[in-house]
């Protein structure tokens, strides 16, 4: 029984579960098999850890236990996010900006969102930039959402490149700089934007006519091939693997994908710490480089 273990050995239990969990779920050394890596995020979230509970959130939201049920994934994501996950705390409150799952609420969605940026992860910062862009939950604020958005792009996130872009092109916040937008567009692009092309084609720029913006780690991605085949990047423990027209990446040895952040490649996997819950998960979420739907080219993403 966990009960029975000291504290240090049911923080260490509940790690192999997950990781055990993480192996099933993608078929790392093993089978694929979702429903029993749902369950063992189960296992390793009632044994008290974080990021177990935002994999059995997503296990309902992905309809890995049979129905797609929303409401039972807001409750486990919600779990994750007071347990102190920060992809947690960004999930749960786009989910209220969304009303997926919950009613919707911009002003319970920006305490988690505020939180999850202020913690540092970069797709909380840039839900949080958004935020200010449209007026969600805070007042409409232009250069507070250019500040979130920047420290997203610090941190190489494709879509806050692409939004910083949208408000260089649009002037909102900053003088209007067609310049500086193509930059932040192309930036975008070598990381792995997918509407970020269509932009500078959109301005009658093509790709070999501007210059990322340096400092940031880019890459020109290969040539695609077929419908919407772009290469992610895997990082310098990864390789890139395909399955048809999908891809995806096989990590080394201690080293494990965050398929919620596509772009970014392998990473070393991160250890359960009871009482500092802040881990990054690695349950895939929403496509940090998918375009909301609805959102007309030229504006931003969330």
């Amino acid at each position: 029984m966990l009960s029975a273990l000291a504290p240090s050995a049911v923080a260490e239990n509940a790690q192999a579960i997950y990781d055990r969990a993480i192996r099933y779920y993608y078929g790392n050394g093993v089978a694929t098999d979702k429903r029993r890596g749902c369950e063992l995020f189960r296992a390793a979230a009632e044994a008290g850890h974080a990021t177990g509970a935002y994999g059995v959130g997503w296990c309902y939201r992905a309809g890995d236990f049979g129905a797609v049920d929303e409401v039972r994934a807001i409750r486990w994501i919600r779990l994750a996010a007071q347990r102190g996950d920060l992809i947690a705390m960004d999930a749960l409150g786009r989910s209220y900006l969304r009303g997926r799952g919950v009613a919707k609420d911009p002003r319970a969605a920006i305490v988690w969102l505020r939180r999850s940026a202020q913690g540092g992860w970069k797709q909380g910062q840039n839900s949080y930039g958004y935020a200010f862009l449209h007026g969600l939950g805070v007042k409409r604020d232009y250069a507070q959402a250019m500040y979130w958005f920047r420290k997203a792009a610090a941190q190489q996130h494709p879509t806050a490149m692409f939004n910083i872009a949208s408000l260089y092109e649009t002037g909102r916040g900053v003088a209007k700089d067609l310049n500086q937008a193509a930059r932040w567009y192309k930036t975008a692009h070598v990381h792995g934007h997918r509407g970020a092309v269509k932009r500078l084609y959109a301005m009658g720029i093509g790709l070999d006519e501007v210059e990322p913006l340096p400092g940031f780690d880019t890459e020109e991605s290969e040539p695609t091939e077929g419908v919407a085949r772009g290469v992610k990047d895997c990082g310098p423990h990864g390789t890139p693997v395909w399955h048809g027209n999908v891809q995806s990446c096989k990590c080394d040895a201690g080293f494990m994908l965050l398929p919620e952040l596509e772009h970014y490649g392998c990473v070393r996997q991160p250890r359960f710490q009871p009482g500092n819950n802040k881990i990054f998960g690695t349950i895939p979420g929403d496509d940090p480089g998918r375009r909301s739907p609805g959102t007309p080219m030229g504006q931003p993403d969330r």
